[in-house]
């Protein structure tokens, strides 16, 4: 939420969607965009899953054949009936960005000008690699914030020491039931 505030002229990215069924996640949403346009910045919320369809089908798969890049505008009179119960702040697109890659929803302050979010796209894809359709920058940033078995034991170490705390683990139910077999590709 501070990027929105510290920075100008930029483009930000976001994991995720601009909507909430909450009030209070939709209050924080609108003033971090309220912020960010009052800087002078654009934000791009990329979802990897969209539960958002039209006649049906997810709207990720509405333009999987078309030749990248690719936008297209979904109007908010199309979605399906639960989709209405969020509340959007940002204009919905489907984005396929690049050759064999995946088609992403896009979303975009609706508040923007059409010419200002249709130029941001456009700065991304000339100022970001575009990874199997995603930007390269988000990716980073999903890799470099995740925490490895490595550092969760690192972390869980130093709780122990410097403040005398025990680490408990829970039982899995699924590992004693199924052994091995039952992780699921999990791994636990």
């Amino acid at each position: 939420m501070m990027v929105s505030n510290s920075i100008s002229d930029s483009i930000i990215l976001w994991d995720g969607s601009m909507a909430s069924k909450q009030s209070n996640g939709l209050d924080t949403l609108a003033r971090v965009l309220r912020d960010a346009r009052n800087n002078s910045n654009i934000i791009l919320s990329f979802s990897k899953a969209s539960t958002v369809r039209f006649l049906g089908r997810k709207i990720t798969d509405l333009i999987v054949k078309q030749r990248p890049p690719c936008l297209l505008e979904i109007d908010e009179q199309m979605l399906s009936i639960r989709t209405k119960n969020l509340r959007l702040l940002g204009k919905i697109f489907v984005a396929k960005l690049s050759d064999r890659g995946y088609t992403f929803r896009l979303d975009i302050d609706k508040e923007m000008p059409k010419e200002i979010q249709m130029l941001a796209v456009q700065r991304l894809l000339g100022n970001d690699l575009i990874f199997q359709g995603y930007p390269e920058t988000l990716r980073l940033a999903h890799i470099f914030s995740t925490f490895t078995a490595s550092d969760v034991i690192g972390i869980q170490r130093f709780i122990t020491r410097e403040y005398g705390l025990k680490v408990v683990t829970l039982p899995s139910i699924r590992k004693a039931l199924f052994g091995p077999f039952g992780t699921g590709g999990a791994g636990d």
